[in-house]
């Protein structure tokens, strides 16, 4: 028997099998009748499109949701694919969006001869058919059932750290959102060279192997970022990282993004967060240097929770 999940804890995630069905490549599925698949985030059309002729696959697993970024593959879509991903999973191809090409393909090469035989990959540019099409349900949320991922994110790191040679970061990181036009820091340049001179490695992931992104977070002990998808790294970092998040907040007007320390919860990471209020003409934000370092400092001096207490002078 399973143990009953706690009160309140998220739905444990569950395969859904949809029989005879039309997918195409923003995440669509539906059939003859007129129903559609419990995936789709966006407004329906007013009318579905009929179903494309031709032949059906007999049997697939389904990526085609549309991911925004990289927080939305590294975090959501690529555990909802974890039990395929396994080297003893039932070969069925992989059907995926062009949205997702070149975060799948780059994760895919990374976990190289771990999954046993290479996944067939077919990219969806118009509506197919599938006889059987199976989805995993996508969410941050099911990351709170760690046992269902561990296994594909222990092989990804194992393979970041053959590929990535040690010494991409010091046991302090400071990941930049500098090459990032949106939410852009206006004075993250002096922000860097504060941190610098704490010790703190700057990097920036654009660019940056995915093996390298993955080594950096395994490196660090502690990690100050502004709010970002960088910050999905998180899903996979050892447990017990220090985070630091920067957050431009829209008081009033915008709920409070939590899904990083929210993963943080999840992974046992020790995660705090200091809020900066947005300019409501310019959209732009600034950290308050001074204040920031101060709690900065308070928090790189706390211990991390369950630590045992220093002993006595």
């Amino acid at each position: 028997r399973q143990p009953r999940p706690a009160a309140g804890a998220p739905a444990e995630p569950r395969l859904l099998l949809c029989r005879d069905v039309a997918v195409d490549g923003a995440g669509l599925v539906w059939n003859a009748q007129g129903q559609v698949a419990p995936i789709y985030h966006r407004l329906l059309p007013p009318d579905l499109p009929p179903l494309p002729e031709g032949p059906a696959l007999a049997e697939a697993v389904l990526a085609t949701e549309t991911p925004r970024n990289f927080y939305h593959w590294f975090a959501e879509g690529l555990p909802a694919l974890a039990w395929r991903l396994r080297p003893d999973a039932p070969q069925w191809p992989i059907l995926y969006t062009p949205r997702i090409e070149g975060f799948l393909r780059a994760t895919l090469d990374l976990l190289g001869d771990s999954l046993g035989a290479a996944p067939e990959l077919r990219r969806v540019e118009a509506p197919l058919l599938v006889e059987r099409a199976w989805i995993s349900p996508r969410g941050m949320q099911f990351l709170y059932h760690g046992a269902y991922f561990a296994d594909l994110y222990a092989r990804l790191v194992a393979q970041a750290l053959r590929q990535a040679a040690p010494g991409v970061t010091g046991p302090r990181l400071y990941l930049s959102r500098r090459d990032v036009p949106r939410r852009g820091i206006e004075n993250e340049a002096e922000l860097e060279e504060a941190l610098r001179r704490l010790g703190f490695t700057v990097m920036t992931f654009q660019g940056v192997p995915l093996a390298r992104q993955i080594r950096a977070f395994q490196e660090a002990e502690v990690v100050v970022s502004p709010h970002g998808a960088g910050l999905a790294h998180l899903v996979a970092a050892r447990p017990g990282l220090k985070v630091f998040e920067l957050m431009p907040a829209w008081l009033g007007t915008e709920k409070l993004r939590s899904c990083y320390s929210r993963i943080s919860a999840f992974r046992g990471h020790h995660h705090a967060m200091w809020l900066e209020p947005v300019d409501p003409v310019t959209q732009g934000w600034r950290v308050q240097l001074g204040p920031m370092l101060e709690a900065l400092g308070r928090f790189l001096d706390a211990p991390r929770p369950g630590a045992p207490p220093p002993p006595p002078s």
